[in-house]
């Protein structure tokens, strides 16, 4: 039975907007009580529907910026500038996390600009960016935090994130995207696991290189 079918744009060789770059990821979004539905798209835009009906609710765009140099260029195009002015760059991945304790799941996604954003999906406010080396293509890790929990049952600091691309491997604080103590210097990686290795509580961390078929394990300190 089909349930609802939308179209989100157009979809043409300068105009894109409606083609989808990234797999969809359904989570409470919102803060409403009832999931949402979130998919990136080619022309940079993040699309948030409601995942009973397929309404659009919000529609966010990212990497408008990395056009702005070409804008101005009077080589390219006038058709082509109006095309770069109304675009981004496609969004390759999508996560879920709760960054900032308010209802409501707030959206990690990788641009193709070469920046890791964090949102509040229905504000469309960007709470960081995180600038890396090449392209993020896969969602985030979500770890826990290090240290202890506040007396009120919070964590004593916010969740880390661990991103990865061909260039290099990123360890976060989900709550400002500030770099933190970690993976520095570790070469790109290809996939980063988290799972349980030694049947010990807790996990570790698995890096599958880019080049050169190799695989390191790391340890993973995480708060209770």
């Amino acid at each position: 039975e089909l349930l609802w079918d939308v179209g989100l744009g157009r979809r043409e060789r300068l105009n894109p907007e409606g083609v989808v770059s990234s797999f969809p990821v359904v989570a409470d979004l919102l803060g409403d009580g009832v999931n949402e539905l979130a998919v990136g798209c080619f022309a940079g835009a993040v699309v948030v529907m409601d995942a009973r009906t397929g309404d659009v609710l919000d529609r966010m765009q990212f990497g408008v910026e990395s056009h702005e140099e070409h804008l101005s260029n009077s080589k390219i195009p006038r058709f082509i500038r109006e095309a770069l002015r109304r675009t981004g760059e496609p969004v390759n991945c999508l996560t879920p996390v709760e960054l900032d304790g308010s209802p409501g799941a707030e959206l990690v996604l990788g641009c193709s600009d070469g920046f890791v954003y964090a949102c509040e999906p229905g504000t469309g406010i960007v709470m960081w960016q995180f600038e890396t080396l090449d392209s993020v293509y896969d969602p985030c890790l979500i770890l826990g935090p290090l240290g202890p929990r506040s007396s009120d049952g919070g964590a004593g600091a916010a969740c880390r994130l661990l991103v990865w691309d061909e260039g290099g491997v990123y360890l976060l604080d989900g709550g400002t995207g500030a770099a933190l103590p970690g993976p520095e210097g570790e070469a790109g990686a290809a996939r980063v696991l988290a799972c349980d290795l030694d049947g010990v509580p807790g996990r570790e961390l698995v890096h599958i290189a880019s080049l050169g078929g190799r695989v390191t394990a790391w340890s993973l300190e995480e708060g209770p």
